[in-house]
């Protein structure tokens, strides 16, 4: 699980590295991304070879939030992983 401070005026990218889940030639097929009410979500979410982002705006001062993670990959497994944001 990986975790950033942001402030509410900022606008950034929020990204998961899978290698460690993927096998040798598997591949991420779908992403969804799932952002709690109180946080923003920018456009949709990318893959980019075993890395994924979504941009997120927004939040209330002193909140945390946690964004979920969800892929499929090309052998048919699902993982998710959780990205946490605390607000400043």
């Amino acid at each position: 699980m990986a975790a950033v401070n942001k402030r509410a005026g900022e606008k950034f990218g929020i990204a998961l590295r899978w290698e460690k889940y993927l096998a040798t030639g598997e591949t991420i097929l779908t992403v969804t991304v799932t952002v709690p009410t109180g946080l923003t979500k920018e456009g949709d979410p990318t893959i980019s070879g075993a890395t994924t982002k979504q941009n997120v705006s927004g939040g209330t001062a002193l909140a945390v939030y946690d964004v979920v993670f969800k892929i499929t990959t090309s052998t048919g497994a699902i993982y998710e992983d959780i990205f946490t944001v605390r607000m400043l």
